[in-house]
């Protein structure tokens, strides 16, 4: 992520219904009531709040957070590490919709196949005319025949 991306996650804040959901999905997941998180339950709570996380990234967070080394995370480590993660998601999602305004040459609010398949060479892929009509396939989520921003944003972060 470019060093202005990374800027704006530092300066924005939660809104308040983030705070609440963070909250929400840290009490759900601190099922014995102890006010610390293992991995696994971290890893849930992630995955509740749309961030999907691999074991790998979960003990890295650990590591960076748990400072008495007790193997567990408290609610403020767990809001910080959310925060972070939701709004570095946030920044990726924008990124792709300036990205998808870029392919959308007509202004129309959606990509043709051809406009798609100009996308995916960008992104640095080369496909056969066969693999690019099923990549549109997948793509076009709802089967209009045009691929609109939330189609294309879900076909690269696979946010679905």
């Amino acid at each position: 992520m470019d060093p202005a991306a990374l800027a704006a996650i530092g300066e924005r804040e939660l809104k308040e219904e983030e705070k609440k959901e963070i909250r929400r999905i840290y009490r759900s997941i601190d099922t014995n009531g102890d006010n610390k998180l293992s991995a696994a339950e971290i890893l849930r709570g992630a995955q509740l709040l749309g961030i999907n996380p691999t074991r790998e990234e979960v003990n890295s967070w650990m590591k960076e957070t748990d400072q008495n080394g007790d193997g567990y995370m408290g609610f403020k480590e767990f809001m910080a590490i959310m925060k972070t993660k939701m709004l570095a998601k946030e920044q990726e999602r924008k990124q792709f919709e300036k990205a998808f305004k870029k392919f959308d040459t007509k202004n129309n609010g959606y990509l043709n196949k051809a406009q798609l398949a100009k996308a995916l060479r960008k992104y640095g892929e080369e496909f056969t005319p066969e693999e690019e009509e099923e990549f549109f396939k997948i793509a076009d989520a709802n089967g209009d025949g045009k691929i609109q921003v939330e189609e294309f944003v879900e076909l690269f972060m696979g946010t679905g």
